[in-house]
Parts: C-alpha cells; sequence; structure tokens
C-alpha cells in the first residue's frame, strides 16, 4: 500500500533541508553528497539515481561561484536562519499540496519542463551582459528598509486567483507588447526611460490622499484595453484584493519604494526584463496556446501559500530577507548568480523535485 501523503510529508522535509545543507555547506567540485537519511519509497531506485545529475554539476564545478559566496562570505548564523526560514516554509503548505505537483500515475510521459532554463535566463539577466549593480542595490535597500509581509499575503491572493493569473500570463506574453513598451511617451522621453518616469509617478502618486486602485490600473491601461478580455481580469483582481486595507498596503510599500529607489531602477529593469529574449521566447512557446488557457493550479495553489506564509511568519521573512542582502552585496552577487543560472541551466534540479514528489506521494518518477 502506498505511503500516504500526510506519511510522507516528514520525509520529504528531511531529504530538501538535506538537499539545502548540502548547498548551504557549500559542496564544491569533488565533493561527494553526504547519505541521505530518509530513502525513498523501497520499489523506488536509490537515491544516487535521483541525484545523479545534481552530483554530475557538482563535479563539474558548475555550483563553484555560488558554493564560494556561500562558503566563504555568509556568516554562520546567516547560514543557519536561512535554513531555518527554508524548514518553516516546508510546514507551511496544506496537506496535499506539494504531492498534486506530481503527475498521475497514468498520464502520458511529459515533454520536458522549460521552468529551469526559462529561469536561468531571467537570472543571466542579472549579471550579463555586465552585472546589474543598479538591481542589487535595489533588492538590498527593499530588503533592509520596507516590510514587504502584507504585500506579500496581497500578492498570495492574487496568485490564488487563477484568472487573474490567466490574464497576466496573456499580457506579458502578447507579441504586441515588447512594441507597446517600445512606443511609449512620457516627459518628452520615450521607451525605456519613458517607463521610469511613469512607474516613478505612481510611486509618488501613492503618497497622496487621491491614490487609488485606478492609479495602478492607469499603468497597465498604456499598454492594452482593460475593457476587454482576458485584460479585464486584471482590473477584476486588484478590485478584488486592493479593497481598502489592500491598498493601504499598497500605498505604504510603494511610498518605501519611492525613498529607496532614488535612481528609477524599477521601472528600467521591468522594462529590460519584458523587453528581453526570455520573454520573447516565453511568448513564442505561448503564442499558439488556446484563448482558454487556464493556469497550472497545484503549482499556483503552492506559490500561494508560500507567499502567505512567509508574508505573515516574522521569523521566516526575516531568515529569507538577511541571506538576500548577504548575496546582492556588490562582490557576491554575480558569481552566486552565475551559479544558480549555470545549475538551472543544467537541469540538475529535477532529480531533487523528483526524489521530494517520490517521498510525498510513494510513486516513482525514475
Amino acid at each position: 500500500m502506498n505511503p500516504t501523503p500526510a506519511k510522507c510529508l516528514a520525509p520529504a522535509r528531511h531529504a530538501l533541508g538535506w538537499v539545502l545543507a548540502c548547498a548551504l555547506a557549500a559542496c564544491g567540485a569533488g565533493d561527494s553528497l553526504p547519505p541521505l537519511d530518509v530513502p525513498p519509497p523501497a520499489r523506488c531506485p536509490p537515491v544516487d539515481v535521483y541525484l545523479a545529475d545534481l552530483n554530475a554539476a557538482i563535479d563539474a564545478g558548475v555550483t563553484a561561484g555560488l558554493a564560494t559566496v556561500i562558503r566563504e562570505r555568509f556568516p554562520e548564523d546567516t547560514r543557519r536562519d536561512f535554513v531555518d526560514s527554508v524548514m518553516r516554509l516546508l510546514t507551511a503548505f496544506e496537506p496535499g499540496a506539494i504531492s498534486a505537483l506530481a503527475p498521475a500515475p497514468d498520464a502520458p510521459p511529459a515533454e520536458p519542463s522549460q521552468l529551469q532554463p526559462t529561469l536561468a535566463r531571467v537570472v543571466r539577466l542579472l549579471v550579463e551582459p555586465a552585472p546589474r549593480d543598479d538591481v542589487y542595490g535595489l533588492t538590498r535597500g527593499v530588503l533592509g528598509t520596507c516590510d514587504g509581509g502584507p504585500l506579500l499575503v496581497l500578492a498570495a491572493d492574487l496568485v490564488g486567483d487563477t484568472a487573474f493569473v490567466d490574464a497576466l500570463v496573456r499580457l506579458l506574453t502578447s507579441p504586441t507588447l515588447v512594441d507597446t513598451l517600445k512606443g511609449l511617451s512620457f516627459e518628452q522621453e520615450n521607451g525605456r526611460d519613458a517607463l521610469r518616469y511613469l512607474v516613478r509617478n505612481v510611486f509618488v502618486a501613492a503618497t497622496q490622499p487621491t491614490f487609488s486602485i485606478e492609479t495602478i490600473t492607469g499603468l497597465l491601461g498604456l499598454l492594452v484595453d482593460l475593457d476587454q478580455a482576458p485584460y479585464d481580469q486584471l482590473v477584476r483582481g486588484f478590485e478584488v484584493v486592493l479593497d481598502g486595507e489592500g491598498l493601504e498596503v499598497t500605498r505604504d510599500f510603494m511610498t518605501c519604494l519611492l525613498r529607496v529607489d532614488v535612481d528609477l531602477t524599477t521601472g528600467a529593469f521591468v522594462y529590460d526584463l519584458l523587453t528581453s529574449d526570455v520573454f520573447r521566447t516565453l511568448t513564442g512557446a505561448l503564442g499558439n496556446a488556446p484563448s482558454d488557457m487556464e493556469a497550472p493550479q497545484p503549482l499556483l495553489r503552492v506559490l500561494s501559500q508560500a507567499l502567505a506564509f512567509i508574508g505573515t511568519d516574522a521569523r521566516t521573512r526575516r531568515g529569507l530577507a538577511e541571506a538576500l542582502i548577504v548575496l546582492m552585496r556588490p562582490d557576491n552577487a554575480a558569481p552566486a548568480l552565475s551559479g544558480a543560472a549555470a545549475l538551472l541551466e543544467s537541469g540538475a534540479l529535477s532529480g531533487v523535485l523528483d526524489l521530494v514528489l517520490d517521498l510525498v506521494t510513494g510513486a516513482c518518477r525514475r
């Protein structure tokens, strides 16, 4: 009889914690992974089979930059608090949320996921063609200055709204988005600089008593017709989530961003990201999708629960923020992010995910 998700959940936490412990101990090229104390279900392959790609990536030095930063430049208490935060996060998921990510036993073989390569390309934007020191500095400033907890709770609600997410995906993958962004004109500036000043003005508006939901949706209205489906769902989603209290939370965070983002980095990076090859590739992949494409609900459910927990648990949020602040220091960010991108490009994390899912479901993906 297969183990139930509830019985397998604790071993899954041990497994993921073990993988994180290895990473945070900075396994370098030539290092071997320590033995796992909780094996996968008896009929599944040995752990080494699941982690073969990860071992190969470590042996090849793929993770060297990331490992060096974590091993040599992270204070011990920062590593400890980060691991504690991740382990606390693993307690946040409702029974069945993780196991729902696994494909059904009778499902046909899936096409290779593009998630890791796409994430790798997003990370590469922060280091190539040159390190984005402006983004690193803004990230440190926001994490060290702004209280993002309440905003993460709002984000969890939006992520849990599949109609909103579907509309957002449609917007981000619209074949006309790049041309619209490049054609923006504001305050005698065009394209990238126009978006920088537009975003700045939204932040400034947040300091005024007249700030409203329309201030936010007005910016989106420059990109798409919000009266037309599916983009009307963006307005509906904001109206549901940004009620009186939600609007105040958004106002407070934007006001903090205005103080921190003195170089108008937010709008510049959003422009660079949305006009990059990453989103053009995503557009090509989803461009032929049916108009009624549904969001991957199990994944959204996990993401929503994670955001809500981080937003409400100050201890977890603090441990993650402290680690990211160290990671985003100018001398740390480029090697660490390059190592993370290389790890994603190798696809080595697929085996780790399979291992965790098998521990939770009692099934085998290897």
